[in-house]
């Protein structure tokens, strides 16, 4: 049994990669040999005997869900959606996590994040 709280941060603007992304493809769908992006994290912790995981995501990427991607991997997911304001976006990952704090159940957090 594994004592962490599974955490995949896919909430990036993908800043570095303008020339890849659309208004119909997002950071975490884009393909990668035929799969989204995303698959490859999740396979990795369903691999590291994870069962569960949360992944964040931009708010835009509500109801642009592969239903899929669950079976596919292997594990349950709970997408959760974060939005940052111009003056958070230097904080990122940050931002992200306090947005998501309560989520987390497994594993020590800091809760004065």
């Amino acid at each position: 049994m594994i004592d962490f709280q599974a955490v995949v941060m896919a909430a990036g603007r993908g800043s570095r990669l303008t020339e890849l992304l659309t208004a119909d493809c997002l950071k975490y769908q884009l393909p990668v040999a035929n799969l989204p992006m995303i698959y490859y994290p999740l396979r990795a912790l369903k691999n590291a005997g994870f069962t569960e995981a949360i992944v964040i995501l931009p708010s835009s990427a509500r109801g642009r869900l592969d239903d899929s991607l669950s079976d596919r991997v292997g594990l349950r997911i709970d997408y959760e959606f974060v939005a940052a304001s111009a003056a958070e976006e230097d904080q990122g990952t940050l931002q992200s996590l306090r947005q998501i704090v309560t989520k987390i159940k497994k594993g020590r957090v800091n809760r004065r994040l």
